[in-house]
């Protein structure tokens, strides 16, 4: 009976979160749809609805396409540490570089500090400013009763920590595989005519080395095919918060809109630094395969090399990430932001 009562409880929370995200999306629309009807209503009022509406529903939206695969995403990352763990207890030396490490911790911590600062501030706007459009308090005006206050904090609580703890979910898991997946891709780097798996084995090395190489072309094909519309949708939905908070900063002086926007650029570029740096430890690991020469190459050996291509993080079916992505980022990030900047006319 206490398992059942249990199992019961796990699967109902979720539901309820998740329909408590819902109810706030209608709240944010019918709020919206109120304020642009209203030829008074404040311009920066309007645009902060507007805002958070947007970013609720395109966040949660690409969270939720990959919220039934969670057995996928579990066999994924489970496989990734499972080869990397053999690699790391065969190889004869473990070469991991210090910063990828330092890189996926920096991305875990910008983004816990950012949510972590959003959450506080939207609960102490609730208690301070109950009138906002964004909160429910708003329907009793000004000065709210306390326990109106308590229940919107609790209800905007429920439903803005369901949007950060599936963002929280999705990010950790992409971080952690890529940084584990780089890290492997470090241990089948043959480096100075030295074989990773025992000194002196010479062409062997290669063979096992394509071997893994070809167990992670197959894991990294079915990540792609999970995560890759979940990385174009991220990536549209960061730079529409970062361009609208860098508007709102620059525009209006808001201390949250500073904050979001620069620690939001930051999380946006390592994440997916630390994406491009998968096709460029790829390229390099075929690159020490090939200048590594032997007395004799059997057939085989020719072929499988030949066969072996470049590993990517596919952003969608349009491209995959490399280096000229984050300028690319850093482009439309510039140019979207000067436009609204530039276009935006004040009451």
């Amino acid at each position: 009976m206490g398992r059942s009562k249990q199992s019961k409880w796990k699967r109902y929370v979720p539901y309820f979160l998740v329909t408590t995200t819902y109810l706030y999306e209608f709240f944010l629309s019918h709020q919206a749809i109120v304020l642009y009807a209203q030829n008074g209503a404040p311009k920066f009022g309007k645009l902060k609805v507007m805002y958070h509406l947007v970013a609720f529903v395109m966040y949660n939206t690409n969270h939720f396409s990959i919220l039934g695969q969670s057995n996928i995403i579990c066999s994924l990352v489970q496989n990734i540490l499972r080869i990397e763990g053999e690699l790391r207890n065969t190889s004869a030396s473990a070469r991991k570089r210090v910063s990828y490490s330092l890189q996926t911790i920096a991305v875990m911590v910008n983004y816990f500090l950012v949510a972590l600062f959003q959450t506080v501030t939207i609960q102490i706007g609730i208690m301070t400013r109950p009138e906002s459009q964004m909160y429910l308090s708003s329907f009793y005006g000004k000065n709210p009763p306390l326990w109106i206050k308590i229940a919107t904090c609790i209800f905007t609580y429920g439903a803005h920590g369901t949007h950060v703890l599936g963002l929280v979910f999705n990010i950790l898991v992409v971080a952690i595989y890529v940084h584990v997946f780089n890290n492997t891709l470090l241990y089948l780097t043959i480096k100075n005519h030295s074989c990773i798996f025992h000194p002196g084995l010479g062409c062997h090395a290669r063979e096992e080395a394509i071997r893994y190489y070809r167990r992670l072309s197959v894991l990294q094909a079915h990540f792609n095919a999970t995560f890759g519309k979940w990385v174009l949708g991220a990536e549209i939905t960061l730079m529409w918060v970062v361009v609208f908070n860098i508007f709102l900063a620059i525009v209006f002086g808001t201390v949250r809109g500073t904050v979001n926007g620069v620690i939001g650029t930051i999380i946006f570029l390592q994440f997916y630094k630390m994406m491009g740096q998968t096709y460029e430890l790829s390229k390099g690991t075929l690159g020490s395969w090939r200048k590594v020469t032997y007395r004799v190459d059997s057939p085989w050996m020719k072929r499988s090399m030949r066969a072996c291509k470049p590993l990517a993080v596919n952003v969608g079916s349009f491209c995959y990430a490399d280096k000229s992505l984050m300028l690319t980022i850093l482009a439309i990030i510039s140019s979207a932001s000067a436009n609204l900047i530039l276009t935006f006319r004040y009451d």
